[in-house]
């Protein structure tokens, strides 16, 4: 089976190439969003996970389990992480 006459002419390879070219540019350029967007909340995340680390270590050890518990209780993140066991306390049964 042969192609069309139009398949085999200059117009429709070139664009072909140009529309190829065009695609290929918008999937680099997505990925460079992506990939600076990751790397921006990634160094934001350590960042403030690094802050209450530091805060959390300067507290005596009654007073830092009483802060994380504190914290959890603010905090709006995943429900898993409120049910935490801590070693030596005393647990909510609500």
């Amino acid at each position: 089976m042969q192609l069309p006459e139009f398949t085999r002419s200059t117009t429709l390879r070139w664009t072909l190439l140009v529309a190829g070219l065009f695609a290929g540019f918008i999937v680099a350029l997505l990925g460079f969003v992506y990939l600076k967007a990751k790397a921006d909340l990634t160094a934001r995340s350590d960042y403030m996970i690094a802050a209450q680390m530091a805060l959390f270590a300067q507290l005596s050890p009654d007073r830092r389990l009483d802060a994380i518990e504190e914290h959890l209780k603010q905090d709006p993140g995943p429900r898993s992480a409120r049910r935490m066991v801590w070693p030596g306390r005393p647990q909510d049964r609500g």
